[in-house]
């Protein structure tokens, strides 16, 4: 349910109309932010793929799904982008958002072998 929610805060805010959002270059907050939300994404979907009881395949390649499916939402995004006005897709922040869901899956195999997970 948390994944979901947090699906739907990254939706909400990378479909906010352009002229609500300070202009940036390249390397700024935003590509932080970007991989930040991304990273999150990751993080939480993962563990929750990997519990499930119903799918087999999925518990065994949750990581490479949760990678797929992170990756494809963050390049939908972008793509939808491309329609909202004063918006553009973001080659950029696509990869600051594949670029994300790498430390996510990082963070998730370091919090794993802590023993936090």
């Amino acid at each position: 349910m948390l994944t979901a929610f947090w699906g739907v805060v990254i939706l909400l805010l990378t479909m906010t109309p352009g002229s609500a959002i300070p202009d940036y270059t390249v390397l700024t907050y935003d590509k932080l932010g970007h991989a930040f939300f991304f990273g999150v994404l990751v993080f939480l979907l993962t563990p929750g793929l990997k519990t499930q009881g119903r799918y087999e395949g999925l518990k065994k390649s949750a990581i490479v799904v949760s990678l797929l499916l992170a990756n494809l939402y963050g390049f939908i995004i972008e793509y939808v982008q491309s329609f909202i006005p004063e918006r553009s897709m973001d080659y950029y922040d696509a990869l600051a958002n594949s670029t994300g869901t790498l430390f996510g899956i990082a963070a998730f195999f370091l919090c794993n072998k802590l023993g936090l997970l």
